[in-house]
């Protein structure tokens, strides 16, 4: 062994004297490292701009020159690392750093640029070691970026158009679209619609939503919305909430913004900004929208509003002046403001004749003017002058004119360009009434939502509705605030209610004549002495002058003095002129209706006055509270309202009035159910149809109506009637109770009695129960030979209640063993639900045994309900076992 160790050693130093040169000088010595990998790159293209990307393939060959080995792995390398990415393919994460395999020789990678310029060095490397080399081999690559690109292709944004006027509203009135303004809508010229398209780098888009943020700038040129989904805001509508910044979202790789123009020319940007999914890169792109274009900046369009609210007539204790604006703006939408010194806008009043209304202003040399005609300046395209109302009321017309040739009106118009508008003054007195709340329809139910209900139930619950009216002044505008509105109320005397309805006065009529200026009220039919136990002094004599024609003027509630007869009574204050219209008296007869009575029941509030808005403006409002007790609900009555306006020819201050008919009100929603929901048909039951209000209050004198349906082929009644409307109407309670008779009505079906009233409705489901199919007899022996035997059997269907089910089909079958055996199918009951069926049987007696048997099944089927009966036939044996002998061929 040790000499064997010797020896190794031996040969090691020879090896070792070789390697250092020695023994021949050899270079291809066991110690020399293999050559090491080539590596060449190709980039296409070489060079890229801003938020692009190249692919880049690298190959590696073996100092043989063969294709390095599959598999072998490279890294890649990128410097700056804000320049860019580097990824092993698209769609990929990319980063600082990537790593592929060869395949073939060959692996690709893919360089991302950012929105920074300059030169990306991508350096590409083999493993250490690689076929026993201990270096690794390495290469890089240059790309040059070249800024300029400003939207990536992973985010593109595509704008319907680049180019928008300037914007002529600002940006409240564009977002106030209850305001009426136009710039705001779905394909406004002053709106771009922008599509922001989001995808991997491998091109597929981003599914899923994803959130971008969003910027405009400078906002006086753009501003931007959203639609619903905008994370920034809420609300069903992001449209019309316009914005400088925030963000939008991206659904399936596709979002929307909408991008609006301001009131300052120039050239805006729109950015938006993601983050990559893939490698979590911030990535941005931009698009430059210009708002505005080349104009002479000389006046081509005016416009001008009246803003604030009414304007009254001097001394009035209203408001005398409102101001009147003007915008002017140039042929591409844009402010024109006036030169220095320059008066470029004339506001003037044209109309009417003989108007005593003034404008005020301040004029190109800071002095103020006022008069019937005024010129001024514009600044950021408005101008604005006050208007001063006079004595006189009515519609003013003001006209605002600019010159169209030289922006300037001190030295003459030469090409006016002018809009008008129109100013109303008005007096603030009353003139018109209407009552508002409660409106009441005929056709629906006596409920209302704006009710409130107080108190247990014992004494009864107090029921409260405002009463609320609408007071305006000649011109239709608001009247002044502080006016006194006067109410009233009648609830009897009342006949009919509840059984007949809401009940109907017993003083009233529709041929009463009010004396025109006078205290005098007649009726040919009138019954003033005896109906309801007659009128008295104290009595209220409401007049519905509004429902003829000409006589509206006439519409008033007056105060009994005395009755003089049947159709003849005196109130304590005059009647107006009736001569609002033509100014003369008209007197159209005995045509007017009226009601005569007294409030017994419910009360309300004797006086309220008109108020103001949110605004402090005068808004002509004026509501009281009317009050009854529950148990009148749905009983007729009489509201009515009235002030005093402006004097009349005679010196007397005009009455101005409105009164409604209408009745005491529940709690809104009503509530329609009956009891029991479910009976049996075939029967006579009771059911109550009810009608509450929400609270649960019973609503009497309502008629309801009725059907039914699903009875298939049965019938029904309802206290006598097959359908329609139902007798009598709901009673004290709400409730009216009914005898329902039905017949016919068939297992299975979906028979069904609803009660319904104003779109209410309570059904009740008519059952009968499973039903029964009865045969007799159920056992027939068959003496048959050679000539056929006739059997009856009767048949009787019933439901599960043991009332007979007539009008339905029965079928039968029969299942002969060799033999011939039919019967009578399909049958129909009768009135008793029967029905007979004959079994024909030929050859059920024979020679010998065994004997001939067989089943005839009927069966009954409705809906999802069936009922079955078993009838067996069986033969006889000829000779055997009877006594004596039963012999086939005798058989008749």
């Amino acid at each position: 062994m040790k000499a064997l160790r010797n020896t190794l050693l031996l040969l090691l130093a020879t090896f070792g004297l070789t390697s250092c040169g020695g023994g021949g000088g050899g270079s291809n010595s066991v110690f020399t490292p293999p050559g090491a990998d080539s590596i060449s790159i190709s980039a296409a293209p070489p060079s890229i701009g801003t938020f692009s990307f190249t692919a880049i393939t690298v190959t590696v060959q073996k100092n043989d020159g063969s294709s390095e080995d599959d598999g072998t792995q490279v890294s890649a390398a990128l410097s700056p690392t804000t320049i860019g990415t580097v990824a092993a393919s698209q769609g990929q994460g990319g980063g600082a750093t990537a790593t592929n395999t060869l395949a073939g020789g060959k692996a690709t990678f893919y360089f991302n640029s950012s929105n920074q310029g300059g030169t990306a060095t991508i350096s590409f490397s083999l493993p250490a070691g690689l076929h026993g080399n201990p270096n690794s081999a390495s290469k890089s690559i240059g790309i040059t970026v070249t800024p300029g690109n400003v939207q990536d292709p992973r985010l593109q944004l595509t704008p319907s158009t680049t180019t928008l006027p300037v914007s002529p509203y600002t940006v409240g009135q564009e977002q106030d679209v209850t305001l009426g303004f136009p710039g705001n809508y779905l394909g406004s010229p002053y709106i771009s619609e922008v599509t922001v398209t989001f995808r991997h780098s491998n091109g597929q888009l981003v599914n899923g939503s994803v959130t971008a943020n969003v910027s405009v700038q400078p906002v006086g040129t753009l501003s931007y919305s959203t639609l619903v989904g905008s994370t920034t805001t809420t609300g069903p509508d992001q449209f019309h909430t316009l914005l400088g910044s925030g963000q939008v979202t991206i659904t399936a790789g596709v979002g929307t913004i909408f991008v609006h123009a301001g009131q300052q020319t120039g050239t805006g940007v729109l950015t938006v900004t993601a983050i990559d999914p893939d490698s979590g890169q911030t990535i941005t792109s931009q698009l430059e929208i210009t708002v505005g274009g080349g104009s002479s900046g000389l006046p081509t369009s005016v416009s001008i509003t009246a803003s604030g609210g009414n304007v009254y007539v001097t001394n009035s204790g209203g408001a005398q002046s409102t101001i009147v604006s003007a915008v002017v703006t140039d042929g591409s939408n844009s402010f024109v403001s006036a030169p220095a010194g320059v008066n470029n806008v004339q506001f003037q009043i044209v109309g009417p004749a003989g108007t005593d209304a003034r404008l005020a202003t301040t004029n190109a040399a800071g002095q103020q003017v006022s008069g019937t005609t005024v010129a001024t300046t514009t600044r950021n395209g408005v101008a604005s002058v006050t208007f001063l109302a006079g004595l006189e009321q009515g519609p003013v017309q003001v006209k605002v004119t600019a010159d169209r040739g030289d922006n300037n009106v001190d030295n003459g118009i030469q090409d006016p360009v002018s809009a008008t508008s129109t100013v109303v003054v008005s007096d603030g007195k009353l003139f018109s009434l209407k009552i508002t709340n409660p409106a009441i329809d005929p056709n629906l139910l006596p409920v209302i939502g704006d009710a409130s209900s107080t108190g247990g139930s014992t004494p009864t619950p107090v029921y409260t509705v405002p009463v609320t009216v609408l007071a305006t002044d000649r011109q239709g505008k608001a009247v002044l605030a502080g006016t006194s509105i006067q109410f009233g109320l009648i609830d009897a005397p009342v006949f009919g209610y509840p059984d007949q309805g809401s009940g109907t006065f017993e003083i009233a009529g529709n041929d009463g004549n009010p004396q025109e200026g006078g205290t005098l009220f007649t009726a040919p039919s009138g019954q003033f002495l005896t109906a309801g136990g007659g009128a008295g002094p104290g009595d209220a004599l409401v007049v519905f002058g509004k429902e003829t024609t000409g006589d509206s003027d006439l519409e008033s509630a007056r105060t009994v003095q005395r009755v003089n007869t049947q159709g003849s009574l005196n109130v304590t204050q005059a009647f107006n002129l009736n001569a609002i219209d033509t100014g003369s008296v008209v007197d159209t007869g005995n045509n007017i209706p009226y009601v005569i009575g007294r409030a017994t029941a419910g009360n309300i509030d004797a006086q309220a006055f008109t108020g103001l808005d949110a605004s402090g403006l005068p808004d002509g409002i004026a509501s009281v509270n009317m009050r009854y007790p529950q148990s009148r609900i749905g009983q007729s009555a009489v509201v009515w309202a009235q002030g005093t306006g402006a004097q009349q020819s005679n010196g007397v201050p005009r009455t101005v009035a409105d009164a409604v008919r209408t009745r005491y009100l529940g709690v809104g929603p009503a509530v329609l159910f009956a009891e029991p929901t479910t009976i049996f048909g075939n029967t006579t039951q009771s059911v109550s149809a009810c009608l509450v209000d929400a609270v649960g209050s019973p609503i009497p004198g309502v008629t309801l109506s009725f059907s039914f349906s699903g009875l298939s082929g049965g019938a029904g009644t309802v206290n006598g009637k097959a359908g329609g409307t139902l007798t009598p109407a709901t009673g004290a309670d709400g409730c009216v109770d009914t005898t329902v008779v039905t017949s016919g009505v068939q297992p299975g079906s979906a028979a069904k009695l609803t009660f319904t009233v104003a779109g209410l409705s309570a059904p009740v489901t008519i059952t009968v129960g499973e039903p029964v199919l009865t045969a007799n007899p159920t056992h027939i022996t068959s003496l048959s030979g050679t000539k056929p035997q006739n059997n009856n059997v009767a048949l009787t269907l019933s439901d599960g209640l043991g009332n007979p089910i007539s009008g339905a089909t029965i079928t039968g079958t029969c299942a002969p063993a060799g033999t011939s055996i039919t019967t009578t199918s399909p049958l129909v009951t009768g009135s008793n639900g029967g029905a007979t069926t004959t079994i024909t049987t030929l050859g059920f007696c024979v020679a010998a045994a065994p004997a001939p048997n067989s089943v005839c099944t009927y069966t009954y089927t409705s809906g999802s309900s069936s009922a079955t009966a078993l009838v067996n036939v069986a033969g006889t044996v000829g000779g055997g076992a009877v006594s004596p002998p039963v012999v086939c061929s005798n058989l008749p």
